[in-house]
């Protein structure tokens, strides 16, 4: 691989990581559920939820992940401490 591709490679890994890390609203217009919406759909659809061989590791997994994400849904954003301070 050349220099100039390892550079390029880079610099999209750094504008997506700055992109993502910015803080943005969360409007009421934007659809933020739709993806993970869809994302559950297809994982019941296919199966892929649990994984087969690994059911007890998997489902444990599967429900810390949905704790945390209700737990950080219903945290008061007087708790949050403001970016760039």
């Amino acid at each position: 691989m050349s220099l100039v591709n390892v550079l390029v490679a880079l610099a999209v890994v750094v504008l997506i990581l700055v992109r993502q890390f910015k803080p943005q609203q969360v409007g009421g217009a934007r659809r933020w559920w739709l993806v993970p919406a869809a994302l559950a759909f297809f994982a019941v659809k296919d199966g892929g939820l649990v994984d087969q061989h690994h059911q007890a590791a998997s489902v444990t997994l599967l429900g810390a992940e949905i704790l945390i994400g209700v737990l950080m849904g219903s945290a008061d954003s007087s708790y949050v401490l403001p970016l760039g301070q």
